[in-house]
Formats: C-alpha cells, sequence, structure tokens
C-alpha cells in the first residue's frame, strides 16, 4: 500500500464502499419483496450496535497511528538536540580531530533533515546509511583518545545511537498490524451492508446521505493510511529541531 497515491486509494474507497451499499440495498429489496416485510427491528438494532463497532475500531486505529506519528516527532527534536550535544562535547577530542567530528556531525544532521523534508524513498535510504558511517567514524574519533573528558563525547555518542536506532524501528517497522487492518476492513464491509440492507427492507434512501457518509469514512481510513506511512503526503515531517540546531551550529 505504500506506493499507492492516496487520492487513488481514496477513489478505490469510495467505489468499493458504494458497490457494497449498493449490494445491500438491493438484497434488503428483495427480502422485502419475496416475504413481504418492510421493517426489521433486529435487522436495524444490529445495524446500529455495528456500526458503532466501526466507530470505535475506527477511533482505536487513528489515535494508534496518530501515537506513532507524535512519538516520531519527539524522536526527531531528541535527535537533533542530541547531536547538538555530541558538537560541543567534541571539544573534549584531541585537537587536530575536533574540526573533523564537527564537520561530520553537521553532515549527520543535514543529510536527515533534507531527505525527512523532501521525503524521498532513496534519499532516506541513503541518509540512512551515511548517518550510520558516520557515527562509526566519530565512535572510532573518540576511541582513539583515552583521556578522562573524552568519556563525556562518548556517552553523547552513544545517546545519539540509540536514540536513531529506536527512530528508526518506529519509522519503519513499528507499523499497523496487518489484522487491525483487516478486522477494519471487515467491519467497514459488514456494515455497509446492512446499512443498505436497511434501506431495502425499509423501500427508500437517500443517495446524498449515503455519499457523505462513504466520503467521510474514506477521508478517515485516508488519513491513516497516511499516518501510518513511512513516507507521509498530507502530514509532512519537516524537521525544524535539525534546523535550529544546525544554525546554532553554522
Amino acid at each position: 500500500m505504500d506506493s499507492i497515491p492516496l487520492w487513488l486509494i481514496a477513489v478505490m474507497l469510495v467505489v468499493v464502499l458504494s458497490v457494497v451499499i449498493e449490494l445491500g440495498f438491493q438484497l434488503g429489496k428483495r427480502i422485502a419483496s419475496e416475504k413481504g416485510l418492510s421493517k426489521h427491528p433486529v435487522e436495524a438494532a444490529i445495524s446500529t450496535a455495528l456500526l458503532g463497532l466501526l466507530t470505535f475500531m475506527t477511533a482505536f486505529t487513528f489515535n494508534t497511528a496518530v501515537s506513532r506519528y507524535v512519538k516520531l516527532r519527539s524522536l526527531g527534536i531528541a535527535d537533533a538536540n542530541l547531536a547538538q550535544s555530541l558538537y560541543l562535547t567534541a571539544d573534549y577530542l584531541q585537537e587536530e580531530e575536533v574540526p573533523k567530528a564537527k564537520s561530520l556531525i553537521r553532515e549527520y544532521l543535514e543529510v536527515r533533515s533534507k531527505a525527512i523534508i523532501k521525503q524521498d524513498s532513496e534519499q532516506i535510504q541513503a541518509a540512512i546509511t551515511r548517518s550510520s558511517d558516520i557515527q562509526q567514524v566519530l565512535w572510532r574519533i573518540g576511541v582513539k583518545d583515552g583521556s578522562p573528558q573524552v568519556r563525556l563525547y562518548s556517552i553523547a555518542l552513544t545517546k545519539l545511537i540509540e536514540n536513531d536506532a529506536t527512530r528508526q524501528t518506529t519509522a519503519l517497522a513499528n507499523r499497523l498490524p496487518v489484522i487491525i487492518w483487516f478486522s477494519l476492513g471487515s467491519l467497514s464491509a459488514l456494515s455497509m451492508v446492512l446499512l443498505g440492507m436497511s434501506s431495502g427492507l425499509h423501500g427508500r434512501r437517500s443517495r446524498l446521505v449515503a455519499t457523505v457518509f462513504i466520503a467521510a469514512y474514506s477521508l478517515v481510513i485516508v488519513l491513516i493510511v497516511d499516518l501510518d506511512r513511512p513516507l507521509r503526503t498530507l502530514f509532512k515531517m519537516g524537521d525544524p529541531a535539525a534546523e535550529r540546531a544546525l544554525s546554532l551550529m553554522n
């Protein structure tokens, strides 16, 4: 799903949900004509209960996706702050190593910030690879110096590496489980079928109301999909913390 444009996902949702509601409506009409039924209190109650369950499931999924997005934002801010702290503690290194270390730390922030702002998959992967290389070089620079003051530099670098690992795991691996998407899709289909069937049993429906409901629900699903993706279209991450840190370094 990550390679499918959001607008195409929205169109597919609207089309599929419209077809499902129409199938439910035709099924309801058929049942009403064959059995002479116009009202089904039990069916209406079940339809209402399913819609309530669908609302709860959608809210839960949306909240999970938002929590992940907020965590990524906080990890990004922490990454910039830790890089700035490492930049300052680099002064404890041997004099000839200080310019090299500070230049690498600035590059570390620059490549990551540019990749996050552009939201390009190839550039992000290249930034991850380059960041890992820079971390190894910075670690080797610190190992060369055995003075007690360098311990502060080593601690700052260790925190930066740990935060970076958590950030990558959250962005690339900590996604919504497939079972949640399956459950949400199944509930959506069942709710739409019963909603259409209820209209068919009563012999009347409002296309405007159904269209507005489908459009609103599809919008919420599109927002969840965008929040769950590593690369976003609507929710641009940006990297103001890194930009601030770079301005201070420069």
